[in-house]
């Protein structure tokens, strides 16, 4: 059971171009009691993040001006799971359902209700924990599947898919051998000790949504 209290060592990452607008969510967040910086753009809070700060990031959304499924992909590949809390002028169903297949994990409408931001952090605060260590291993994971090559990535796929050996020579017009020699590197390169354990791998890559 997580206790409230626990939640007050996060940070609260408020994004927004707009200097108004970001000091009064950020006063709303510091009457919660939560630790908060204010950021005008997703690449100036790349520029200060770390990773070992966890928490969550609250992005006021308006007139397109922040994307926030390509702003959920552009964290996960640069290996930030930080869940995002996104601000809507008014209910948009289509961006709602694409940020949340994206990875965003809460939304609220303006006016902002105190109550309303005080729960969806924490809900977002108890993803982080729960979702942190299956995202350190996608990190690892992930590390592994970057060092391979080119032509490694391509039959890792295709073995994923479940092709054979002799299939997959046939498609890439190589030499049976040749694949069984890449699938000994890709094995050796993931640490993977048999099959099932390459699939999960690339599940969980699949997960996060990153290539």
């Amino acid at each position: 059971m997580y206790q409230k209290g626990d939640f007050y060592k996060y940070t609260v990452y408020i994004i927004d171009d707009k200097p108004d607008k970001l000091s009064s969510i950020s006063n709303l967040v510091s009457s919660l009691g939560y630790n908060y910086y204010l950021f005008q753009t997703i690449d100036e809070f790349l520029q200060t993040y770390t990773d070992n700060k966890l928490g969550c990031i609250v992005i006021n959304i308006y007139n397109d001006s922040i994307d926030i499924a390509l702003t959920t992909k552009y964290l996960v590949a640069r290996g930030y799971l930080l869940p995002i809390i996104g601000i809507l002028n008014k209910v948009d169903v289509q961006s709602i359902v694409n940020a949340v297949k994206n990875g965003a994990t809460d939304f609220l409408i303006k006016p902002i209700n105190k109550k309303y931001l005080d729960q969806a952090i924490s809900k977002s605060f108890i993803f982080m924990q729960e979702n942190n260590k299956k995202f350190m291993e996608y990190r690892n994971i992930m590390g592994k599947f970057n060092n391979l090559t080119d032509r490694e990535k391509q039959i890792f796929n295709l073995i994923i898919e479940g092709l054979s050996n002799k299939t997959i020579a046939s498609n890439l017009l190589i030499s049976i051998r040749t694949v069984e020699m890449h699938r000994y590197r890709i094995m050796k390169k993931m640490e993977a000790g048999s099959l099932l354990v390459l699939i999960k791998q690339a599940m969980l890559l699949s997960k996060f949504n990153v290539e």
